[in-house]
């Protein structure tokens, strides 16, 4: 059945398989109430069997509209990841039953879904096709007839769509992991490094520091902004730090994170190395991509403790908490997990606004958006200034270089030796800065 879903998929309009996508968290949901109500063996097993099939077929439709199709639907995929957010989010909904399939059901393809969508460089080209071709199916010119002012607000269009679903696809799933380490019980992390394997999860996250070789036309690729960096280095240190109070503590932006990288946050123990960190190799390559990460941000760094820095004040409401919800705070009362450092995050609704539909200047299918697709820590994020997003990504990322000091020491310092003998003073004098920063905070734990 699996190509004629494909098939039948592909060729329904937008706003049907949004709809679809809704029918099936239904469904889901459902099946979720007859384990709840504690049927008989039997229809429980069926409703597990189900639900479980049903996510996966789920999982591999988003796959074929949003990740291998050159002109995905925004209104599709932002729905997508909102109904996966808000299924994450139900009480009585446990994210391992479908997040980790049985061995013959093969890969965690809504895994494979949000963290491609998070790694996905090319992303802004391919909602640019989209949108191109909207505008050439409404207006009936080609695109050789646009002008110029036309082909600049496509292009603008087309990064604000992508910055939104890959921060989004970020929260979405440093939420999710969060929300299966309160309980205490842990991740369930597949075998070897089939999607849904916590390999698989840090090589797709991983990526992200290293700019894509061009697959699409124009033949480059835009470096990875701050934002995406500010959640892959998240994403990274929570995969490092699989522990209850660790998972209450998210990451929040702040005002002057130039000054906050002086005083790095202490974790509750060591990280812990994961698959893909395991090989001095690997430690190699992974440290220098991190090294390429922050230079990019061209900023001073190590920053001068003794120069009054400007505040990059937040903007658009301020406390922004990354991959939370105020329903992480009550799952973690209910399980007995306490933290001084992670209080609630209110959380509202807010609409998508007008032209978030499939075309650039037209509204066509945007009312067809639910209003809460998109959350406010997403939209309050890429409010803020570029100096703010830079800051806070410095920041976060010299948090991730305290745990790398540790997992990938060997690797760093294959790395010191290489730019030594290169002479590269940056890449020297910010890493060892890392170094020293990493055995004052972590003093005590390793």
């Amino acid at each position: 059945a699996g190509p004629v879903v494909k098939l039948l998929w592909s060729r329904l309009k937008p706003t049907t398989r949004t709809d679809a996508q809704a029918l099936s968290a239904q469904v889901i949901l459902r099946c979720c109430a007859i384990e709840a109500q504690k049927a008989n063996g039997t229809s429980m097993r069926q409703a597990s069997t189900f639900m479980v099939r049903a996510s996966q077929q789920l999982g591999q439709a988003q796959i074929d509209d949003g990740i291998k199709t050159k002109h995905p639907s925004y209104m599709v995929t932002v729905s997508g990841l909102s109904l996966w957010r808000q299924l994450f989010l139900h009480p009585c909904f446990d994210p391992r039953t479908i997040l980790f399939p049985p061995k013959e059901l093969g890969q965690s393809r809504p895994l494979q879904w949000l963290a491609s969508l998070l790694a996905d460089q090319e992303l802004y080209k391919r909602f640019y096709n989209a949108l191109e071709d909207a505008e050439t199916a409404i207006s009936g010119q080609t695109k050789n007839d646009f002008v110029v002012r036309k082909a600049k607000q496509i292009r603008e269009e087309a990064d604000r769509r992508a910055a939104i679903v890959r921060a989004l696809a970020g929260s979405t799933l440093l939420l999710v992991l969060r929300r299966m380490m309160l309980d205490g019980r842990g991740i369930p992390w597949l075998p070897g490094s089939r999607h849904g394997s916590v390999r698989a999860a840090f090589m797709s996250i991983a990526s992200v520091f290293k700019t894509a070789a061009p697959t699409m036309d124009p033949p480059f690729v835009k470096s990875t902004p701050p934002d995406v960096l500010l959640y892959a280095a998240e994403l990274i240190h929570l995969l490092l730090h699989q522990v209850p109070r660790d998972a209450l503590t998210p990451f929040r932006l702040l005002d002057d994170a130039a000054q906050a990288i002086h005083a790095l946050p202490r974790p509750s123990r060591a990280p812990v190395a994961v698959p893909g960190l395991d090989a001095v190799d690997e430690q190699e390559v992974f440290a220098a991509n991190f090294m390429e990460a922050l230079l990019s941000l061209n900023l001073t760094l190590p920053p001068d403790p003794k120069t009054k820095h400007a505040p990059a004040a937040l903007e658009a409401g301020g406390n922004v908490a990354l991959g939370w919800d105020s329903a992480l705070a009550e799952m973690a009362k209910a399980a007995g997990v306490t933290s001084g450092t992670a209080d609630a995050v209110a959380v509202t609704t807010v609409g998508i606004r007008n032209g978030d539909g499939e075309s650039g200047g037209h509204s066509h299918g945007a009312g067809r958006v639910r209003a809460s697709a998109v959350p406010p820590e997403v939209l309050q994020l890429l409010a803020q200034s570029s100096e703010c997003l830079k800051w806070n990504a410095a920041m976060m990322l010299y948090v991730l270089g305290v745990d790398l000091a540790v997992v990938c020491q060997d690797g760093f310092q294959r790395c010191l030796s290489k730019w030594r003998q290169r002479k590269e003073q940056a890449k020297m004098l910010v890493s060892i800065d890392i170094l020293n920063r990493s055995k004052q905070t972590l003093e005590g734990l390793i």
